[in-house]
């Protein structure tokens, strides 16, 4: 398994740049049938430019 990594951008809208230490990793569901890791990162990435 190839693993990428591919922060989002930081901007006000969805990643605030703000520096902190994880302590936990936590799985999410998005609740978007038919969607992608890939989708959801390209659609939180793109609020900077939108």
């Amino acid at each position: 398994m190839n693993i990428k990594e591919q922060l989002i951008r930081v901007n006000p809208y969805s990643r605030p740049g703000t520096k902190i230490r994880p302590t936990k990793v936590i799985v999410h569901y998005v609740g978007n049938p038919g969607s992608t890791a890939q989708n959801n990162r390209d659609y939180f990435d793109n609020l900077a430019t939108t």
